[in-house]
């Protein structure tokens, strides 16, 4: 069952309930050094300890847990940008593909798809992905206010069309939803 009981149980696995080695989050804060060692903390898991090896090619990671023991030489992979510099990577131990975050799921480090781990966002209803949808939306144009000063008017109509379409397709999904809760909706007249 769901959370409200209702419905098939859960089968999927999903990418908000395991911790993760993420690679953005590392550059933003500078972390990846030859020849450094640090503490790495993620949510739900004791500290790791990791050593980036001299030569840039290998970070190696490791923690010590009276439940878990977890180990790994990850190959660290990096990729030219057409305007100069580099771009980093972690090579998954399972597959071998470049990713951007290794998650860990019963002493092992994989990527997501080795992990078979899906996003919450993959399993939700359309009434709640309508409403996301809306919600960022909303958050990038607020339909009750004034054109920004410097935004082009081209671009202001077109955010403007693109809330309304979302709008009516969240209202059209809150209306079938009640269709099939309530029989006695169905009998109201609607404006076409």
């Amino acid at each position: 069952m769901n959370s409200n009981g209702r419905g098939r149980p859960r089968t999927r696995t999903w990418v908000e309930d395991f911790p993760r080695i993420d690679l953005r989050k590392w550059r933003l804060l500078d972390w990846l050094r030859p020849g450094e060692s640090t503490a790495l903390y993620l949510e739900g898991m004791p500290s790791f300890a990791a050593t980036f090896a001299r030569d840039g090619r290998t970070l190696f990671l490791w923690y010590d847990d009276t439940n878990q023991n977890l180990a790994a030489a990850l190959p660290v992979r990096y990729s030219a940008r057409h305007f100069g510099g580099q771009r980093v990577f972690f090579g998954c131990p399972d597959c071998g593909r470049s990713i951007e975050a290794l998650f860990c799921r019963d002493n092992r480090l994989a990527c997501r798809i080795c992990l078979k781990l899906s996003y919450g966002c993959q399993s939700e209803a359309t009434l709640d992905r309508y409403g996301r949808a809306l919600q960022k939306t909303k958050a990038r144009f607020d339909p009750f206010r004034e054109k920004p000063l410097k935004q082009r008017w081209r671009t202001y109509f077109g955010n403007q069309a693109r809330w309304a379409e979302k709008k009516r397709r969240f209202l059209r999904a809150v209306e079938t939803a009640l269709e099939k809760i309530s029989p006695a909706f169905r009998k109201i007249p609607r404006k076409t």
